[in-house]
């Protein structure tokens, strides 16, 4: 017997045989460290001072007596993990969680000489539970006050993109309806300024070239504010997109331009093949190598490089680079290169600041990079990044 108290006494979980009638016969260290005066009340709903009350796992549903742990031992039932919650009603001490076996002890005969249960400390483990509930419980909170914010964004979103729409519709129709009267008045001013040519002098030429040039000015701010609606409207789709045809198309636009003023524009051979919308692609380059051509350098024609760095190595982009030998810029202007109206030289040179404007939104609209590094007084650079195509 001496050998089996030591043996029970070193086990980590609680030990606790009681007799037929109820008395403990045997408890071990652990059980006695841990229930201490509680131990008496082992087949009682309530302690020795009437002071506890013993819940089932719910913690709501009270045990029954005939139900507590040490008389199913003792009326012949073998039970596994029952749970049970020990609440001080004076709160003089913290509640306490249990998980208990059962196991009826009985003689060769069959006859039940006694009742053992086993009692395991579940209080830590409860504690860490219901703090985790807690925490769950302000997470599902959180992700609840989010997905209302979120809602609230998405209708934001969809109204703001609607506003847009609207307003860009309604650009649309203010430069048309300012389009259909100025270009009669464009061709009535040139008619004028032939039949009248004899009779003319020198002040009154100037003044006909001074309104035929603010009208044709009105005209390319009218055309580029089409141009930047139009990106917002354009249901063009992907497609395979030859970068080399591409190219060729915007260089014989350029070409009247390019000539007039001795320029040149050269095209590596090694063009990439890109998944994409062509219509934006086009507006974004057509848009770079005009502003290259418009902005050369006094007495110097204008030379234009378009190259392609093929992707490197764990790389899936293509670095397409625009290169010319304009004035350039020092890098802290590159911010307001794309700002629509913004014009970085200020001498008399055509255009109202929209086509960098233009360029910036295919690409932001498309998701593709673009970047500037300006040289000052040496040349300017313009980088682009598009995926490649997957074989």
């Amino acid at each position: 017997m001496e050998l089996n108290e030591t043996i029970l006494n070193q086990m980590n979980d609680g030990i606790v045989i009681c007799d037929p009638s109820g008395n403990i016969i045997f408890s071990n260290k652990v059980s006695e460290e841990r229930l201490g005066s509680l131990l008496h009340g082992v087949t009682k709903v309530k302690g020795q001072n009437e002071d506890v009350l013993k819940y089932k796992e719910d913690a709501i549903t009270l045990y029954e007596e005939s139900e507590l742990p040490m008389n199913q031992a003792l009326a012949g039932i073998f039970k596994q993990n029952l749970v049970m919650l020990i609440v001080f009603q004076d709160h003089s001490s913290e509640s306490i969680w249990l998980s208990i076996n059962t196991l009826p002890i009985k003689d060769n005969d069959g006859k039940i000489v006694s009742g053992m249960i086993t009692i395991r400390d579940l209080s830590e483990r409860k504690k860490t539970e219901h703090r985790l509930t807690i925490l769950n419980g302000k997470v599902s909170e959180k992700n609840k006050h989010l997905k209302v914010i979120n809602e609230k964004l998405e209708v934001l979103t969809r109204e703001l993109q609607l506003k847009n729409n609207e307003l860009n519709s309604f650009a649309t129709r203010v430069a048309h309806d300012l389009k259909t009267p100025l270009n009669p008045l464009i061709g009535f001013i040139d008619l004028l300024k032939i039949e009248l040519k004899e009779f003319l002098n020198e002040d009154q030429k100037e003044v006909f070239n001074l309104i035929s040039s603010s009208a044709n000015s009105m005209n390319v701010l009218i055309f580029e504010l089409l141009e930047f609606a139009k990106l917002e409207q354009s249901n063009d789709t992907l497609s395979t997109v030859k970068f080399s045809d591409l190219f060729l198309e915007i260089e014989s636009l350029m070409t009247a331009a390019s000539k007039e003023k001795g320029g040149i524009i050269t095209i590596d051979e090694n063009m990439p093949i890109i998944n994409c919308k062509k219509i934006p692609a086009k507006q974004l380059f057509q848009n770079i190598i005009s502003n290259s051509i418009k902005y050369h350098k006094e007495n110097i024609p204008p030379e234009i490089i378009i190259s392609c760095e093929a992707p490197s190595s764990g790389n899936d982009f293509y670095n397409i680079k625009i290169k010319d030998n304009g004035r350039g810029f020092i890098q802290e202007q590159a911010k307001h290169l794309f700002e629509p109206m913004y014009r970085l030289h200020n001498e008399k040179v055509e255009g109202h600041g929209l086509g960098l404007a233009i360029s910036a939104k295919a690409a932001e609209k498309e998701g593709w990079k673009i970047k500037a590094i300006g040289v000052e007084v040496k040349e300017l650079n313009f980088k682009f990044k598009f995926r490649a195509l997957k074989p």
